[in-house]
């Protein structure tokens, strides 16, 4: 059964308080936000998270950077866009989308 992230993000809110105790509420999210983005795109930039999320920009960079750092994203600079970053989950921030689609499915 294939779940669908974006139906989740709504009514996933009380999951945001569980599981990994490193990551914030709002990093959770963003986190989910940009599973979502990747598995519908296959390719997101740091911008178009941001353009997403209902948070202020600001709000969301910081919370991408905070992503990074703790290793559960990465991002490159485009050669051709220079001032585009592209996303993509790191090995740490797969596991948590996994982990978290077995929560989910465990619910069902």
């Amino acid at each position: 059964m294939k779940i669908n992230l974006q139906q989740i993000e709504a009514g996933i809110r009380y999951f945001l308080t569980e599981g990994n105790e490193e990551l914030t509420p709002g990093e959770k999210f963003v986190l989910i936000l940009t599973s979502r983005l990747l598995e519908q795109h296959q390719v997101v930039s740091k911008q178009e998270i941001c353009d997403k999320n209902q948070a202020k920009k600001a709000t969301t960079y910081g919370f991408l950077k905070s992503l990074e750092n703790k290793g559960y994203i990465s991002s490159d600079r485009s050669n051709q866009y220079y001032s585009r970053s592209f996303v993509s989950l790191t090995e740490r921030g797969l596991f948590f989308k996994v982990r978290m689609l077995k929560f989910i499915n465990s619910s069902n």
